[in-house]
């Protein structure tokens, strides 16, 4: 994207001696990810301060995806003449009526982002109609690759970890037996026992009675996975106002 939007500089005759390059990499344009674009947040900045004359980029939707904040970047195009936006799919805020256009690219990129996360689901969901996996394992549980004939993944197990199962049977047990998720926390952590392999800390983390919670509601220990069947999808579909369809999936090897 950085090569396309010097070669878009050249075609316009700008020289880029001085240029300034802004590149959040691995972060998309949508709502979810805009507190962690750090160096589009830069470009706003520099914006404010008056130090951009042409700002280059591949594509509308490199800005953004979302529909507030489209109509953020146009109103600021509006109000900072000064400051020209040229796009490698033919966008220039120098022409005519370039809020029409956009506003089209802005709907495709919209509708862009609702199509992938349609498409991601759908893979998803075959995924584990085929019998596989779709997320990290739980404490419990290691993950296992399968590969075909060429060397290409075509999916992702869990086995169960013999060492964090004994870990997770006294976790039942003791509240089982009456303790409180309290209790239980706090006998992990003065065991050191790890809470996951990739936690921020090599010792793993603390455990908190919400982690004990989110672990004794799991369906995953009596062998079913469940679909849309997480705490935190739960939370987001309220939010939304949306109904969650639970899905079940029978995994009794991992029971």
């Amino acid at each position: 994207q950085i090569e396309r939007c010097l070669s878009l500089a050249r075609r316009y005759g700008f020289s880029v001696e001085n240029c300034r390059v802004f590149a959040d990499e691995a972060l998309s344009a949508s709502g979810k990810d805009e507190a962690k674009r750090v160096e589009f947040q830069r470009l706003l900045a520099a914006w404010d301060a008056n130090e951009l004359d042409v700002i280059l980029t591949d594509e509308w939707s490199r800005l953004t995806r979302e529909g507030v904040e489209h109509a953020l970047m146009v109103r600021r195009l509006e109000e900072n003449r000064r400051v020209r936006l040229i796009t490698g799919n033919g966008l220039d805020t120098s022409l005519p009526n370039w809020q029409l256009v956009a506003g089209l690219f802005g709907m495709v990129g919209q509708q862009s982002t609702r199509d992938t996360q349609y498409r991601v689901g759908r893979g998803m969901l075959g995924k584990l109609q085929r019998g596989y996996m779709i997320a990290a394992p739980a404490f419990g549980y290691d993950l296992i690759q399968d590969y075909d004939s060429s060397g290409r993944s075509v999916g992702a197990r869990w086995v169960i970890n013999e060492t964090q199962a004994v870990i997770v049977c006294e976790i039942f047990a003791r509240r089982e037996n009456g303790q409180s998720m309290h209790q239980i926390a706090r006998w992990l952590n003065e065991s050191h026992i790890p809470t996951s392999r990739k936690a921020r800390k090599n010792s793993g983390g603390l455990w908190r009675p919400s982690r004990i919670r989110t672990l004794l509601m799991n369906t995953i220990y009596k062998g079913v996975f469940e679909w849309h069947g997480s705490l935190n999808y739960k939370h987001k579909a309220t939010k939304l106002g949306v109904d969650v369809d639970i899905q079940s999936f029978p995994r009794p090897e991992l029971r």
